[in-house]
């Protein structure tokens, strides 16, 4: 491990973050949909930041049919950025996560202390489990947020 990496090892996962990033909690209700078995949230401030989260699904979701629930997905996805005072800019992108097919999007959104933020969501599905990777910024951190975000979902392992 190099001296600017850190490493979160909890919850039956591991990633890889910048180390000069602090451990957050976030106070203030964000726009979810559902209740997350957990969420570990690192980042510069409490409006820059990467949470990683598992939710349980009531469909399972394989690498053999995530393209029959993308379009489900997307417009669940559509529904949080509005909930969240803002909109989906692009998405869904292909992607992995831990060896796990995901998809991913970006937006727009608005913080709770009135902040526009730009936001990278990227959901993984391994049979019920989802993991989530949602990565949020403001002007002047998002390149380090960029940086980070993409360290963290190259770097997820379930144990």
């Amino acid at each position: 491990m190099s001296g600017d990496t850190a490493t979160f090892n909890g919850h039956g996962v591991s990633f890889q973050y910048p180390a000069a990033w602090q451990s957050l909690q976030l106070g203030k209700q964000r726009a979810s949909q559902g209740i997350a078995l957990w969420t570990e949230t690192v980042g510069v401030d409490t409006a820059s930041f990467a949470t990683v989260a598992q939710y349980t699904q009531k469909v399972s979701i394989t690498p053999s049919n995530i393209d029959q629930h993308t379009s489900e997905l997307t417009t669940s996805m559509q529904n949080l950025y509005a909930q969240a005072g803002g909109s989906m800019q692009s998405g869904p992108t292909k992607l992995t996560l831990g060896g796990f097919p995901a998809l991913g999007y970006s937006g727009t959104a608005v913080n709770p202390d009135a902040v526009s933020v730009k936001n990278r969501i990227v959901l993984a599905f391994n049979g019920t489990t989802e993991y989530l990777v949602n990565c949020q910024s403001t002007g002047q951190s998002s390149s380090e947020i960029d940086t980070g975000c993409n360290q963290i979902i190259s770097t997820f392992a379930v144990s």
